[in-house]
């Protein structure tokens, strides 16, 4: 049987990186055998945990590989699990976006668990059968969710950069977002947004174990002095949104998280925002330790109005390279666009068919058949950080794009824009971003 003798150390993987598995046999078995070939089964498992009980769709899928001329079989395993994994569109506890998640709800489609069986197939003459001996056992199991490593970081995932364990560390300990942690994050009261982490025990292969189980996610309310806002009785006013789901995610292994955290999530979820809140802070605490201390970096969120010049406010949603989603609100003046594509034809007029011929001055000749009209809406940001610029740079190259339209719900966008100049305060002074995005489904214009 094949040993593997390079592998990924951590268990939980990004989809889009290089998850590479070498393998090896004996060199006199492959030269005493014909047409000799590594074999891997691979077991994909979708899963979510759903309130006590785990719905799941399994996959199998079994490739062979030619020893290279070192008599090593060499695997890229995110060739095939990255058609498995996505990123969720609705919550799975209730028929809504999961940007307007209430409270915490586990993943659907974000993660995947992937079982490895190492075995070869060869046969001891020229002209004799193949057969193939695969393990019973899997050598390998990994968490694959839907994000990305670039190859200039190496070819291990960096987990401590996310993983929410005690003690808070600079650089680490992240929810799932490209913005850095110090950047204020706009919101107006009718907003909805959610952070999203992972949440589980991983036993990595290096003997360690990744722990990352918290309590719940802790929201503290301040004034414009920036004071903590407090209660009748005097305890400071704070939301304590519990995470109640932690058996199953611990007999799971782990798994994703999204928590409505912007002003409207929390007010459908029953929670109160104080009315002379400047701002509040989000974080995730430890379990079962209400708030304290805190597992992650914390997150602040500064309440605003509309634009005092009357400028429409176009917030988009959009699915980062960590396999979640992060928001940004374009304030300053916007403009919308539809462009019209018509399909042409020309008719005779007049009465041809009759006993005399005659013609309507109201006939056409030139006659529209088919109208094709979308919408492009070009935003405008205010003038920014060179850490939120940084961190736009993902909604320029992201492959899924939507915009909330202010009844709950949001459109699907594409991102117009050919080219990202990544600006910085040094050069440019002063930063601002101009995009265009164009709806995804054209107004419905009937035939003529």
């Amino acid at each position: 049987m094949p040993s593997v003798t390079q592998f990924p150390i951590n268990r939980l993987q990004p989809a889009y990186s290089r998850l590479m598995f070498v393998l090896a046999e004996n060199q006199n078995t492959i030269a005493n055998a014909f047409y000799y070939r590594y074999v891997v089964k691979c077991e994909i498992r979708e899963f979510f945990p759903n309130d006590g009980q785990v719905d799941q769709e399994e996959h199998e899928i079994t490739f062979k590989i030619a020893p290279n001329k070192e008599k090593r079989g060499v695997v890229d395993l995110s060739n095939v699990v990255k058609d498995y994994v996505t990123t969720d569109i609705q919550s799975h506890t209730n028929n809504y976006a999961i940007h307007n998640t209430q409270n915490i709800v586990s993943n659907l489609k974000t993660v995947i668990r992937v079982k490895l069986y190492i075995g070869s197939e060869s046969t001891s003459s020229a002209l004799g059968a193949v057969t193939s001996n695969i393990s019973s056992y899997a050598a390998y199991e990994y968490l694959i969710f839907n994000g990305c490593q670039q190859d200039k970081d190496g070819l291990e995932f960096n987990l401590d950069k996310y993983l929410l364990t005690t003690g808070v560390s600079t650089g680490e300990n992240n929810f799932l977002t490209c913005f850095d942690h110090t950047v204020e994050r706009k919101v107006r009261l009718t907003d909805y947004g959610t952070v999203a982490f992972i949440n589980g025990i991983l036993g990595n292969y290096d003997g360690s174990a990744s722990i990352t189980n918290i309590g719940g996610i802790f929201v503290k309310f301040y004034d414009a002095s920036g004071t903590i806002i407090t209660g009748d009785g005097g305890a400071s006013t704070t939301l304590d949104i519990e995470n109640t789901m932690n058996q199953v995610v611990n007999a799971q292994g782990a798994c994703l998280r999204f928590a409505g955290v912007a002003p409207k999530n929390l007010t459908d979820a029953g929670y109160t925002i104080p009315a002379n809140t400047d701002y509040y802070e989000v974080y995730a605490y430890q379990e079962n330790i209400g708030g304290n201390p805190a597992n992650s970096q914390t997150y602040k969120y500064k309440i605003v109005g509309e634009d005092c010049k009357g400028h429409e406010t176009i917030r988009l949603a959009f699915l980062n390279r960590v396999g979640a989603y992060d928001y940004y609100n374009f304030n300053k003046r916007s403009t919308r666009v539809t462009n019209i594509d018509s399909e042409m034809f020309t008719k005779n007029t007049g009465s041809w068919q009759k006993d005399t011929f005659s013609y309507e001055i109201y006939e056409h000749k030139n006659t529209t058949l088919n109208v094709q009209a979308v919408e492009t809406i070009e935003c405008n940001t205010e003038y920014i950080t060179e850490l939120e610029a940084e961190g736009l740079e993902e909604l320029f190259t992201s492959p899924r794009v939507l915009m909330y339209d202010d009844e709950a719900k949001w459109q699907p966008v594409n991102i117009t824009e050919k080219s990202y100049t990544k600006q910085r305060n040094v050069s440019d002074k002063l930063i601002q971003y101009i995009v265009s995005v164009e709806k995804s489904v054209a107004k419905r214009i009937q035939t003529n």
